[in-house]
């Protein structure tokens, strides 16, 4: 019985050890350190907030950094704090009256930035007595912050009502000043048209004062009074108000002096009317940088070898920073505030697995896709029938870069219908420029990049940004795949400062306890994958990239049951020519929905067909757009200015145009349009989306359609010698890729610790390159040339072997045994294939095949 009581536990226990996991390992140590069984919030620096005046300990809370951030961001109305004020006959609880604010920022009007403190500083001087004298309303209103230069550690927030603390009761205002050619963006909080009517208004009348102003409009339907984290909009969008008495209200004195400001208070609603729809206020996004310390960059630098360097690290530094916030409203567009003082953790101990390039390999990867625009392409699919088309990728690069800058409001496209022809044109780009038909784009888009140093600076830059940060993205997804267990532990980040991008996964925890880096690496490694360590830093086997990067990159569609299927385009246009119908009969009067139900009909199908022309126009332009990118940059515009195609659409269906306004209004208001959008676009996919590389807490999260790229980091991956399986499915094709010999002299000099040539020529610039190698410290190189160079190249071995016996042990000349014409580079773990002989003829295009020579 014994023997048989000790092989139970013995088989239990051998079977325990063999599934004692990573994720195991993980939970483990959390049970450790907790003495519970249950997962810990990520454990990093905490913000205190107060919601005032605080009624009971709900009121007063500790969040982690990111968490307090996503949840209660500044300026933006917090939905789930309610604010009581005590009338004479009733209680009155208003939801979004607490706001924060934020006031070093670039955009801020700074006598708006002045008037905001000065209000506050009364309420300043009463938390003084009745909390803490601690408390600042200044740079933060309000809380308690240490003020480090250009850097704030915030430790907590005291949270004011706009109705009611600081001066000014009942509303505060911010104004942002946004481009030259804009109107500036003014945001009333609370209820500044209540205030308007009213002559005085103390703060003991206020509870009065929201029975009397709010409780007539509890009857209207559609919204409660009570709610202040509701908008309405005026002056196409540029005047936005919470008050739930402005609707249809006119908006304040009129901004004279432009013409299309005066157009603008034209007094029906969305002008110089407030709108009578109060939508949400919208979400407010945090900018994160997230920055290793300078110590990761000095280990970079002493480890590095191309193509690139993975490195586990233990105790390395990193800061988290607030750069700026992102507010999208439906008819300004994105509205991007920069922080002139960032908000930070300061540096804090844990461990991260990060991968470092050369940045210098990124300009010669753009200049390789500009050589290969027949030979590196993405497959691309449009309208309902699933029309395919090969871009070059080179043209995704730009096309992206030209999007992103129209998406930042850095150009400014006047947009305008081509009749003849049934589609968008832009006619001018920042009110200069002739009409650019889309055919004509990509002739623009090449002198736009090149005729401009600057320009092509800021391409260069735009690239390092999409390489980086889609690569973050592709090892957290990759990580978490393999390793759920550590999701809510680590975050990713991504650096394009200095002479290396590095992009990796760390612990979101301080001191790193839960050493998440290292079980994530155990998934895809083993002991010998451990090249050699340095301090703090282990460096690993490159080929585990390929690894991370075939878990992280998910097909399109892999997360669906199927591809979508084909939509008949017939079908989808009555349903949401139904819908559409129903909800304009609803509030008006009309009784004869089917004359309605035909004049939506005709309406959406000939604004559809205008859409799928220009898609398709634009595609076979060679300029890349997707569903994303469409909606965000074109489809925009049309729902901002719905004028640009009523003019056209009147004369199509014979209605007037009032009629279309309304149609049109009716499939923006009820975002009907993304129905149209999957139809035009079926593979909503093609270069990464929300099924695979956009992630919702997304560092930058509405730039990802622009920054984030399946289909270019691939390629940059390929031109380095990591091989993808099966690369079709991910949308990319690769034909070949060729170099001309200007760029393999660039690559060859970035080489670090070991330089293999083999050439079957030389010349006077072999010399020169190989004297130019030869000035970095520590760099060995081998050149093996042709046997029969030595005697039908005597000068030029001659200077060879005088350069030899100048850097003894440094340089290596030998000479093959027989005659052989193979030309090959290897820089460090690089190995070049190519037709080119080092250092000869620079610009005819040659062969070139890379591959990694570490091997797993």
């Amino acid at each position: 019985m014994e023997g048989v009581s000790f092989m139970t536990n013995y088989s239990r226990k051998k079977k325990y050890v063999e599934n004692y996991t990573p994720s195991r390992r993980v939970i483990d140590v959390v049970h450790e350190i907790t003495g519970i069984s249950a997962l810990i919030t990520p454990i990093l620096h905490e913000i205190k907030y107060v919601k005032w005046p605080p009624i009971d300990e709900e009121d007063v809370q500790q969040l982690d950094f990111d968490t307090f951030f996503a949840r209660f961001p500044p300026f933006e109305p917090i939905s789930i704090f309610e604010s009581i004020y005590k009338g004479r006959k009733r209680t009155i609880r208003l939801k979004g009256d607490h706001v924060w604010f934020v006031l070093p920022i670039k955009e801020l009007k700074k006598n708006n930035r002045d008037n905001l403190k000065k209000i506050f500083e009364e309420f300043e001087n009463y938390l003084h007595e009745e909390y803490s004298d601690e408390v600042k309303c200044e740079e933060i209103i309000c809380g308690v912050y240490e003020d480090f230069g250009n850097k704030i550690i915030l430790n907590e927030v005291i949270i004011p009502r706009v109705v009611y603390d600081g001066g000014n009761p009942l509303y505060k205002e911010v104004v942002f000043k946004l481009t030259d050619w804009e109107p500036e963006l003014r945001v009333y909080y609370g209820l500044h048209k209540v205030a308007q009517k009213i002559n005085r208004h103390p703060r003991s009348k206020i509870p009065e004062i929201l029975e009397e102003a709010l409780a007539s409009h509890e009857a209207k339907r559609g919204y409660s009074p009570y709610a202040l984290n509701y908008i309405t909009t005026c002056y196409d969008g540029y005047v936005i108000s919470t008050d739930p008495t402005a609707p249809n209200q006119i908006c304040d004195p009129c901004m004279e002096g432009k013409t299309k400001e005066t157009l603008l208070c034209r007094k029906y609603p969305g002008r110089g009317k407030f709108e009578y729809r109060r939508k949400i206020f919208p979400k407010v996004y945090s900018v994160k940088s997230i920055e290793p310390s300078s110590l990761v960059y000095r280990e970079i630098e002493k480890v590095y070898t191309l193509p690139y360097s993975i490195l586990l690290a233990d105790n390395v530094e990193i800061s988290k920073d607030i750069e700026g916030f992102v507010i999208y409203f439906d008819k300004v567009g994105k509205v991007e505030l920069n922080l002139e003082k960032k908000i930070s953790t300061g540096y804090f101990s844990t461990n991260s697995l990060m991968i470092a390039f050369d940045s210098k390999l990124v300009r010669i990867f753009i200049d390789a896709l500009k050589e290969n625009k027949a030979n590196m392409l993405i497959k691309v699919k449009i309208g309902p029938r699933k029309e395919e088309v090969s871009l070059p990728l080179y043209s995704v690069l730009v096309s992206k870069y030209l999007w992103y800058k129209v998406f930042n409001r850095e150009l400014e496209p006047n947009v305008g219908v081509d009749e003849q022809h049934n589609q968008l044109v832009i006619r001018s780009f920042n009110g200069k420029s002739d009409i650019y038909e889309f055919h004509d784009m990509e002739k623009f888009i090449e002198e736009f990049v090149e005729k401009s140093e600057s320009e092509s600076e800021n391409l260069e830059r735009f690239v390092r940004e999409v390489i980086a940060h889609t690569l973050a993205h592709v090892v957290y997804v990759g990580s978490t795949r393999h390793l759920p267990e550590v999701e809510n532990y680590v975050d990713y980040f991504y650096s394009t400062k200095g002479g290396y991008i590095v992009s990796g996964i760390f612990e979101n925890t301080k001191g790193g306890m839960l050493r998440a880096s290292k079980e994530i690496t155990d998934e895809f490694t083993q002991d010998q994958d451990i090249a050699r360590s340095s301090g703090y830093f282990r460096i690993l086997n490159q080929r585990i990239l390929e690894k991370i990067i075939e878990s992280g990159i998910l097909k399109p569609y892999e997360d669906a049951s199927a591809e979508p299927e084909t939509r008949d385009v017939e079908e989808e246009m009555k349903r949401i020519a139904m819908v559409i119908t129903d909800k304009i009969a609803s509030k008006s009067s009309q009784k004869d929905t089917k004359e309605l139900f035909n004049k939506v009909y005709i309406t959406l199908k000939e604004f559809y067909a205008l859409l799928l022309n220009t898609v398709s126009n634009i595609v076979r332009s060679k300029l890349y757009i997707d569903s994303q990118l469409f909606i965000y940059t074109i489809l925009w515009r049309l729902v901002r200015d719905p004028s640009i195609v009523v003019s056209y659409l009147k004369k199509k269906t014979d209605m007037d145009d009032k009629e279309i306004e309304v149609i049109l209004e009716e499939l923006f208001e009820a975002e009907l349009y993304k129905i149209l959008v999957e139809m035009l676009f079926p593979d909503m996919c093609v270069d990464g989306c929300g099924l695979d590389l956009h992630l919702p807490d997304c560092h930058r999260h509405f730039e990802q359609p622009f920054i984030i790229s399946r289909s270019l980091l691939i390629a940059f991956l390929e031109f380095l010698g990591i091989r993808l399986n099966n690369i079709s499915d991910y949308n990319v094709k690769i034909n070949r890729i060729d170099c001309p010999g200007s760029l393999l002299e660039k690559l060859s000099l970035l080489g670090r610790k070991n330089v293999y040539i083999l050439t079957s020529e030389l010349s006077e610039n072999t010399v020169n390159l190989i004297r130019n190698l030869l000035q970095r410290d520590g760099l060995i190189v081998v050149l093996e040339v042709d046997r029969r160079l030595m005697e039908s190249k005597p000068d030029l071995i001659e200077e060879l072997k005088s350069l030899q016996e100048q850097h003894s042990g440094r340089l290596e000349l030998k000479s093959t045994q027989e005659p052989h014409h193979g030309k090959m580079l290897d820089l460090d773990n690089l190995r070049i294939y190519t037709s080119w002989n080092f250092g000869t003829s620079v610009k005819p295009l040659q062969t070139y095949k890379a591959e990694l020579k570490t091997e797993i």
